[in-house]
């Protein structure tokens, strides 16, 4: 039986860390993207250590997916520009952010 080419997983974004790559989910299950988060961090006892958790989502979503994550990056971008990230712990390469995976 072959499968159907829109419901393939695919992997839209990679995360350090279990818990945001959730809430990230979170938002697009919010925008009607459904998808699941895979990564092995050892039940969370090791998180960030075996590698980056994947946002994966059905081919058929990938597209909208991909631009939702990107509008919430610049939305991320924008806010630690006008210093409502004081923290610095944003998408900006340290490790805390995100990235869009092929």
């Amino acid at each position: 039986m072959a499968r159907d080419r829109d419901s393939e997983p695919v992997a839209v974004a990679r995360f350090p860390y279990r818990h945001l790559a959730e809430m990230a989910l979170g938002i697009l299950e919010d925008e009607g993207i459904p998808g699941i988060v895979v990564g092995d961090d050892v039940g969370g006892q090791y998180p960030g250590v075996f590698g980056r958790v994947l946002l994966v989502v059905p081919a058929a979503f990938a597209d909208r997916a991909r631009q939702v994550l990107d509008e919430m990056r610049r939305d991320a971008e924008d806010a630690e520009g006008d210093g409502d990230n004081a923290d610095g712990d944003g998408p900006d390469g340290d490790g805390a952010g995100w990235s869009g995976a092929s």
